[in-house]
């Protein structure tokens, strides 16, 4: 499958999809998916703009509000993940994920869903030791401190992600995974951006949590954005599960150590916002309380054995390629085209489809979910293991199974239900903003049979007012208009899949992270 990958987008929707219809006309090739690694910045009013938390120079409405409304298509199926300037309010309505638009879906706070074949997880925002810990407390209109804090990674959704089993294709994360800078060229981070060293050399540039999944899940692919820089990196996994070191002193050191390098570099997990990073430290990321990461269980393995072929002809991969992408600027290295082989799967179309074993995740974790400061106990792991198969068999038989001989897999498809909530930007309409009921999240928690906790009393969906209709009608299905093309032709590559499944040398391996263009044989 060729797919693009997209660092920050910043609410740069017009000039992003005017790139890749250049690429595609003038290289003749055709994107199935595009991918975005945060700031999406889904601002459908001027209510979502206050509601974002940035300096006040970068507030803009930016485009998205014509693709809301129905003014504008998306003309590429489009997934993403949420970042550290967002419309919070918005994204907050589909926690679980859903559509912001039609043809853009959201993954959710932290989610897992398959496109085709092609099976992508991630997390949305980025950590913060001092909410970790926390629920989900914050409401929209958010005060000066909740604009910041409402992103900032939960445990409960790293808990989630750390029960998937299953190999997955791609990870989407806003942050860097920690101490990834010491598996790509750190001396050339280093020379682009300088006030890393310190926090390389302290390993505490990224994110804890998010270097115990790229551990655990080892995906193939992890893409991520944040640093409004070029990264790439492999990330060699070892024969154990979760591998351990012993320190002089005899105690056990993170699997995901330093390694000798004398150029290690470390990055600041919230650089746009000084004041929130300032003396926050890594610390150990933990799935439950003194409890250890999940285990392959008898169950998991009878599940798995009895499962559809999706996920049994997938293995783990032995190392993950890691690619961080800039913002989309002219000059810039924001746009990345690559080819992910997927497995072939008779009756799989190129749409988004739920995944089996993360709607049994959602179904067995959901009682834990907090909507206040304080968030409940998780559950010891073999027994969050053992409630996972057991939804998963109701998932198989209640959801998967509805699928038809003509349409295997129907009985997981994404329904095509985006609807507007909040009143699109209108000119001479002054928004006042306000919490939403999303009829998605209520749909979706009704296909689980789970009580809805996301904003369980907010206000009905508005209609689109007069204006807004007429701009539909004007311009309904159109693409991005106006838009200037800022691509940066050498920092787009279509690459063929060569290094998939290969087992690089050392040579090979330097070439790989050298050349921070690519993810693909070095052309």
């Amino acid at each position: 499958m060729r797919i693009a990958v997209q660092g920050c987008c910043h609410g740069e929707l017009d000039r992003i999809y005017a790139s890749l219809q250049f690429i595609q006309q003038s290289r003749s090739t055709a994107i199935d998916l595009l991918v975005i690694c945060g700031d999406f910045q889904a601002m459908r009013n001027e209510a979502d703009v206050r509601d974002m938390a940035c300096p006040e120079k970068y507030r803009a409405l930016g485009t998205f509000h014509a693709y809301y409304s129905g003014a504008r298509l998306a003309p590429i199926p489009t997934v993403f993940i949420g970042g550290n300037h967002e419309a919070s309010g918005y994204l907050w309505e589909l926690y679980h994920g859903g559509w912001v638009c039609p043809n853009i879906y959201f993954l959710g706070f932290g989610g897992c869903i398959n496109f085709g074949s092609l099976r992508i997880a991630g997390l949305s925002g980025i950590y913060k030791s001092g909410d970790y810990e926390t629920g989900h407390y914050e409401r929209a209109p958010y005060n000066a401190h909740d604009s910041h804090s409402v992103y900032h990674v939960r445990k409960f959704n790293v808990y989630r992600a750390a029960q998937i089993r299953d190999p997955l294709d791609v990870f989407l994360s806003h942050d860097w995974p920690n101490n990834i800078a010491l598996h790509g060229n750190t001396r050339q981070l280093l020379s682009i951006k300088r006030h890393f060293r310190a926090e390389v050399e302290s390993h505490s540039l990224g994110s804890p949590p998010n270097e115990m999944l790229l551990r655990r899940l080892k995906p193939s692919y992890w893409f991520a954005a944040h640093m409004h820089v070029k990264f790439a990196a492999l990330v060699h996994h070892q024969s154990s599960p979760h591998p351990q070191q012993t320190l002089a002193d005899g105690s056990a050191a993170p699997a995901a150590g330093p390694v000798a390098n004398p150029d290690e570099i470390t990055i600041d997990d919230d650089l746009d916002d000084e004041a929130d990073s300032k003396g926050d430290k890594a610390a150990p990321a933990e799935t439950s309380d003194s409890q250890p990461l999940p285990q392959h269980t008898a169950e998991h393995q009878e599940a798995t054995a009895a499962a559809p072929p999706t996920n049994a002809r997938r293995v783990h991969a032995q190392a993950t390629r890691f690619l961080s992408l800039d913002k989309c600027l002219p000059g810039r290295d924001f746009l990345q085209v690559l080819e992910i082989p997927t497995i072939d799967e008779p009756g799989r179309q190129n749409k988004f489809y739920y995944d089996e074993e993360w709607l049994a995740i959602v179904r067995a974790t959901h009682s834990l979910f907090s909507a206040s400061r304080y968030q409940k106990p998780l559950i010891p792991d073999d027994e969050i293991q053992h409630r996972i198969d057991q939804e998963r068999a109701w998932v198989r038989q209640n959801i998967t199974s509805k699928g038809t001989p003509d349409d295997p897999f129907g009985g997981l498809a994404v329904p095509e239900n985006f609807v507007t909530t909040a009143r699109p930007h209108d000119p001479d309409y002054q928004e006042r903003g306000g919490t939403y009921l999303n009829p998605q999240t209520v749909q979706f928690c009704n296909m689980l049979q789970i009580p809805n906790m996301i904003n369980p009393h907010g206000l009905s969906p508005v209609p689109l007012s007069t204006a807004a209709e007429a701009a539909v009608e004007a311009g309904s299905l159109a693409g991005p208009r106006g838009a200037d093309v800022v691509l940066n032709d050498d920092a787009i590559v279509v690459s063929d899949d060569d290094l998939d499944g290969a087992d690089l040398g050392d040579d090979e391996e330097q070439e790989f992270v050298q050349e921070s263009v690519q993810i693909g044989p070095v052309q």
